[in-house]
């Protein structure tokens, strides 16, 4: 491993650490809660390929839409549901739980025919519903409790108005809102949008209810009558039966009482390691009802925030004591276990059989959103089935409705039995006619036999006791031998009333004979009927319950069911009690365990494996740790461990550690570009990163222009700068560079003082000449601010010399395979370094070639320099020195162009008297320079030696 590649992976480690770190705390504080909740509905939809085979102990008698449709919409008269719970009792249901609330009384009623009229005594419905129940022996009712959201300010209005109330429980309304304003929480009220009305009443109900339950606890058997008088002793009498407060102390000392009768089948504090959660307005059955029940459950649910009922709570405490939840009863009545023998743990249920043996059921604490609060022993409902279809749980190949009855198939039973009942009646007034003489049609054959019947009439569903009553009216000689002679009669013998008397006695006879026909098949029906629902109940627990869509009822949604009866919910607590199903969540030092893991070995993936392959890793990991998850902890093992947070850590990781190189890999790479650029063009540098799959530049032919520069009186700058010359070339380099960059050159190298770049390569360039002439132009101004710096310094001024060559060139790499150098060959190439040096003998700045001038066009004033031979060269080439671009020239400017253009002619023509005229002229008007100087010396040089010349000026030394 490479020093970068080991920082690397320092690096990468430290961060992946960091963020498995981060979403083990993410984790612990819920921020991805959501998100888990969405894991534990894919597992519980996905994963259960393991089930353990549900009980078949357990029959839901559901109130479906078939029930509703036959006996009626809701509510029933209580009387139905009496019918079948002792059609149930007659089953042997071992226990039945009715997962229906009872909290107000039923007002009794009359029986109705289909005439509206009243037949038969003032049915009282809650009566015989109670004498159902409590024949039953093992019936369970529900209780719905109201959890309070946790809210200090609501608390505090809650209290006050308690407060109010308590001091005076004869308060009026007005009077109550008159006292609360005067108290500071009022502005709080307002702010809420309290409804004061509804505070009033609730908080009246609640202080009645608190006072009713305190007068039990001293005195158990007291009674109405005792809590008004020590209640509301000062309450006028005369209101009696009409004042709104003492209904109000009616209806909540029936509360009260209620909850004291299920108090006797609740589990004691003793018994609980940590109270559970409080709660308010409970809401029980009658007195009437919760005196004959075994006890009660309560049915509350609290779904997560996203409104799925995942786990409900176990227990909960009404300030007396503690009660469980009504699948949790109905599993302890199933299997014999007093609720006062439950224990709850810190982390469990423990239900203790009756054989020694222990059932824990895993509880635990959380934090729940819809009440802003920590609700201890939650459970986690261990849902089974297929999705979506909660009538085929039960059904092993999940294809059809198992253990789900509609209470119709009971009710029917009853329904035989009015059958009956209203055959018997035909019997009764066939029995009748024939003997009694009460009514003019009547026949009177033995009316003293009518009269011993109908003072001795047997119940409405004996038929046994009616076919015994034909039977002997069928006996009688009298009758018989009146009844055998009319049916020998013929009509046409007889007179109208014998026609009649024979007529009515013929149809009674019948009517006898067919109802009780009729009652033979009614009750072979009950028993058939009976004896299946015995096979269907026998010895198991049955949970009555809403399952109908018709109207609205108790749905709930499900981590399996987008709606779900709420009675399910609780079958399937029964069921996991039963069956030892319950899933268990991990420790947390489990869950952080593995977030860890898997974020380090994703950490190592990403830091060993360039980005795609550390993706497979981690895909893979991830898609490895799902599959466990789902199919051995939690299928295999029934363990909840969480699955959305080592994910997301995997997927975070990733993300974060290639990002993170992402990062570093351009960092380096910027830096070493930039380092690289001090050494290499930047030009070509960014043309290789932008063309990769160049691994070497290939040389080619192209017209270019390049440029060499030389810093004259460098020498003596350099003797008097000693070590610190190196400082101020740098300056200098800094200075040049930028411009040269500014109009697209190529630097190649640095020669010493001096530079090599060009133009049109690696970048093609158009305006190359153009570019390079503009460079050179710009660098002679730079010079100015450097040599005043110098001068600051007291040091010696220097001069850049320049000299520029366009022509064809070979561009490219030059150099063996594993060191090369990227440049320009040839000689134009030759040619430009020449004429750099060429500057100092013609006292020019800049001098460019013919080429050069040619592509300039009319862009700069430019004045000629004569015809040069420089060393190495054979042949002469025009050249010029450019001296500022054409808008810029200046008059003197202009003139230096034009007084050296004759200079140039003259000698070029071998004139040499005109050329030192030329030249004088020159002097007199810019003074004496280097350029009059070198050409008055190459006027007298071919005066001595005419032979030599051929029109242009041979440089023999660089």
């Amino acid at each position: 491993m490479t020093p970068p590649e080991r920082k690397l992976f320092i690096r990468n480690t430290l961060l992946g650490l960091v963020i498995s770190l981060s979403m083990v705390v993410a984790n612990r504080l819920g921020w991805i809660q959501s998100l888990e909740r969405w894991f534990y509905d894919v597992r519980a939809q996905t994963c259960q390929f393991q089930q353990t085979p549900p009980t078949n102990q357990l029959v839901h008698l559901d109130i479906d839409d078939s029930t509703l449709q036959a006996i009626g919409a809701w509510p029933w008269d209580r009387q139905v549901l009496a019918q079948v719970i002792d059609e149930l009792t007659l089953a042997n249901a071992k226990v039945v739980g009715l997962d229906v609330v009872f909290p107000e009384p039923q007002k009794p009623r009359y029986a109705l025919n289909d005439n509206g009229l009243v037949v038969g005594d003032l049915i009282r419905d809650d009566r015989l519903l109670a004498d159902s129940l409590d024949h039953s022996h093992h019936s369970l009712l529900s209780v719905a409790v109201e959890i309070p959201a946790a809210d200090d300010t609501k608390a505090l209005i809650q209290k006050t108005a308690t407060d109010l109330i308590d001091d005076d429980l004869t308060l009026s309304r007005d009077a109550f809102e008159k006292e609360l304003k005067t108290r500071p929480i009022f502005k709080q009220v307002q702010q809420l949008a309290v409804n004061v009305d509804s505070l009033f009443i609730r908080t009246r109900k609640q202080v009645l209810y608190q006072r009713s339950i305190a007068l039990l606890k001293d005195n158990p058997q007291a009674g109405f009558y005792d809590a008004r008088q020590t209640i509301l002793p000062h309450l006028d009498v005369d209101l009696i039966g009409g004042s709104p407060l003492l209904n109000t102390l009616k209806n909540q000392f029936d509360r009260a009482q209620s909850m004291q009768a299920i108090h006797r089948y609740t589990t004691p504090l003793t018994q609980v390691q940590q109270p559970p959660v409080t709660v308010e307005a409970q809401l029980p059955p009658i007195s009437l009802l919760s005196q004959a029940a075994m006890g009660a459950g309560f049915v509350t649910y609290l779904p997560d925030s996203d409104g799925v009922v995942r786990s409900v709570p176990m227990a909960v405490y009404d300030g007396q004591k503690v009660i469980p939840q009504l699948g949790l009863m109905l599993a302890c009545a199933y299997l014999g276990v007093a609720p006062r023998d439950l224990h709850f743990t810190e982390n469990s249920v423990q239900i203790t059989k009756p054989d020694g043996k222990v059932i824990d059921l895993p509880l635990r604490q959380e934090y729940v959103a819809s009440v802003n609060r920590h609700v201890r022993y939650l459970y986690d409902v261990p849902w089974f089935g297929p999705v979506d279809r909660w009538e085929y749980m039960y059904d092993p190949q999940q294809m059809q409705s198992r253990q789900h009855l509609p209470v119709n198939a009971v009710y029917r039973i009853t329904s035989y039995q009015q059958e009956i009942v209203t055959n018997n009646q035909q019997i009764d007034k066939a029995i009748s006619i024939v003997l009694d003489d009460d009514a003019d049609y009547k026949l009177k054959l033995n009316p003293d036999l009518g009269k011993s019947y109908r003072d001795h009439r047997p119940p409405a569903s004996d038929t046994q006791a009616r076919k015994a009553m034909v039977a002997k009216l069928k006996a009688d000689d009298f009758v018989s031998a009146v009844y055998q002679d009319f049916v020998k009669l013929k009509d046409e013998d007889l007179n109208e009333t014998d026609r009649y008397f024979k007529s009515e006695l013929i149809k009674a006879y019948r009517a006898m004979d067919e109802a009780l026909a009729r009652n033979v098949q009614w009750e072979k029906q009950i028993v058939d009927a009976r004896n299946q629902l015995k096979q269907t109940v026998s010895g198991k627990a049955v949970l009555i319950g809403w399952t109908g869509t018709a109207t609205i009822a108790d749905f709930v949604q499900t981590s399996l069911h987008h709606k779900c009866p709420g009675v399910v919910v609780h079958g399937a607590i029964f069921n996991a009690i039963l069956t030892g199903s319950s899933w268990t969540r991990s420790p947390a030092v489990v869950d952080i365990a593995i977030i860890i893991i898997l974020g380090l070995i994703a950490t190592v993936l990403v830091a060993r494996l360039s980005p795609v392959p550390a993706l497979i890793g981690c895909v893979s990991i991830a898609g490895l740790y799902f599959a466990v998850n789902g199919l051995v902890l939690f299928d295999r093992m029934s363990l909840l461990v969480a699955a959305a947070s080592p994910l997301l850590t995997v997927g975070m990781v990733w993300s974060g550690c290639t990002l993170n190189r992402f990062i570093i890999e351009r960092t380096d790479r910027a830096r070493i570009t930039k380092r690289f650029s001090s050494y290499v063009d930047p030009a070509l540098v960014n043309y290789v990163i932008n063309n990769p799959d160049t691994a070497r530049l290939d040389g080619e032919l192209k017209e270019m222009t390049v440029v060499f520069t030389d810093l004259a009186g460098f020498t003596t700058l350099s003797e008097k700068l000693r070590e610190r010359t190196v400082p101020i070339l740098n300056e200098y380099m800094g200075l040049m560079v930028p411009i040269i960059r500014k109009y697209s050159g190529y630097v190649n190298k640095f020669l010493g003082d001096g530079m090599m770049f060009f133009y049109a390569a690696p970048i093609d360039n158009p305006d190359h000449a153009v570019d390079s002439v503009k460079t050179a132009l710009e660098l002679q101004h730079a010079m100015v601010d450097f040599n005043r710096k110098l001068h600051s310094q007291d040091l010696p001024q220097v001069s850049v010399r320049i000299g520029i060559s366009t022509g064809n060139m070979v561009v490219g790499d030059a150099g063996s395979e594993d060191a090369s150098d990227y440049t320009v060959l040839g000689d134009s190439v030759n040619l430009g370094a020449r004429l750099e040096s060429a500057n100092k003998y013609t006292g020019t700045a800049i001098l460019i070639n013919d080429t050069c001038k040619r592509q300039l066009g009319e862009t700069f004033l430019l004045r000629p320099v004569g015809k040069l031979q420089v060393v190495g060269k054979s042949e002469s080439i025009m050249t010029w020195e450019p001296l500022c671009l054409a808008g810029d020239a200046t008059d003197r400017l202009t003139q230096l162009a034009q007084l050296s253009a004759p200079i140039v002619e003259a000698f070029e023509a071998g004139d040499f008297a005109s050329c030192d005229q030329a030249i004088d002229t020159y002097e007199q008007a810019m003074g004496g320079d280097k350029f009059s100087a070198f050409y008055h010396r190459q006027c007298d040089r071919h005066r001595e030696h005419p032979d030599e010349f051929n029109g242009c000026i041979v440089l023999e030394a660089k």
